[in-house]
């Protein structure tokens, strides 16, 4: 497994899967923690690298001890953050997220903050 993806990035405490991870479970409310941990699906091209789920599982259950730590990864996840992006553009609500060139050219980056949030 690629180590850089479990150092952590620039040094900053965190910044590793586990570390992502551990930060996104901790900002959601409590009372989701133990189906969280118990629950991390891998998915992405990064999945596919071999150990993933076994490396990502002994880094982040001692940082849940109390919990029950499950990763697994599914058949097409190599392919499943696309296959979700198409899904999404298929909404008839996402039309109203569209800009022009032009509209971004003339607004900058923030208008994708203002027309999709």
């Amino acid at each position: 497994v690629e180590d850089v993806m479990f150092r952590g990035g620039g040094g900053r405490a965190g910044a590793d899967v586990a570390g992502m991870l551990r930060a996104a479970v901790e900002g959601c409310e409590g009372d989701l923690h133990d189906a969280l941990y118990a629950n991390v699906l891998l998915a992405g091209g990064n999945s596919m690298i071999g150990g993933m789920a076994e490396r990502v599982l002994a880094d982040l259950a001692p940082h849940a001890p109390d919990k029950k730590v499950n990763v697994v990864t599914r058949k097409g996840r190599r392919t499943s953050a696309w296959v979700g992006g198409s899904v999404v553009a298929s909404l008839a609500s996402f039309e109203s997220m569209w800009l022009s060139r032009a509209e971004y050219d003339e607004a900058g980056p923030s208008v994708i903050h203002r027309r999709c949030h």
